[in-house]
């Protein structure tokens, strides 16, 4: 069982490690600042939100230009604030410990 383990570990370092020869080591995204995907210099969530809602704008918790207007619905969701997904993300799991419920379209009433 260890020899399995030991195995594995062993080929996904050596999948690891061929992925950082390819394509370098990661870099912080461009607008969020959390370690980026391989490719670029901005990672897949801010890549695929600016395609989407374009150029982003400042949030309101971390202070990075990581903000994408996703329109009323979801700033109704937060509170109206303008938030990154990981602040909106942060924000709502303190929402959930705290015992507040979110008023979403999932909520039980």
């Amino acid at each position: 069982m260890l020899l399995v383990k030991l195995i594995r570990v062993s080929q996904h370092a050596r999948n690891v490690q061929s992925i950082l020869i390819k394509f370098g080591e990661p870099k912080n995204c461009d607008w969020c600042k959390t370690p980026s995907a391989f490719k670029g210099s901005k990672c897949f969530q801010c890549k695929s939100a600016e395609e989407k809602y374009g150029k982003p704008g400042r949030c309101e918790g971390c202070k990075n230009n990581a903000y994408f207007d996703k329109g009323l619905e979801a700033k109704k969701k937060v509170d109206n604030k303008t938030l990154c997904l990981l602040c909106t993300l942060k924000y709502k799991k303190e929402l959930h410990r705290s015992g507040e419920v979110l008023k979403t379209k999932f909520s039980r009433k």
